[in-house]
């Protein structure tokens, strides 16, 4: 495997990492507090018991080529960005 198919795999397995902190971030910890690591910990757990039993699809808010297009751009000033110093 070379090095850029390896990154595009990495990509695509964090993807789903992603949206699923974003959810959790969205419906379990935003306008909360929490006054022990214990009870954070248990308040993920429970969500996360909850998405597994009752998983929701991720809905594409953009055409995939919007989406593309936007990766390219990144990956354009990331190159650049890297060699710039």
């Amino acid at each position: 495997m070379t090095d850029a198919s390896s990154r595009v795999g990495v990509h695509a397995e964090l993807r789903p990492t992603c949206r699923r902190i974003s959810a959790l971030t969205r419906n379990a910890l935003t306008n909360n507090s929490f006054n022990s690591v214990a009870e954070l910990t248990d308040t993920i757990d429970t969500w996360a018991q909850n998405w597994n039993e009752n998983p929701q699809p991720i809905a594409w808010t953009q055409p995939a080529n919007d989406i593309i297009a936007k990766v390219k751009r990144g990956r354009v000033a990331l190159t650049k960005s890297a060699t710039d110093h």
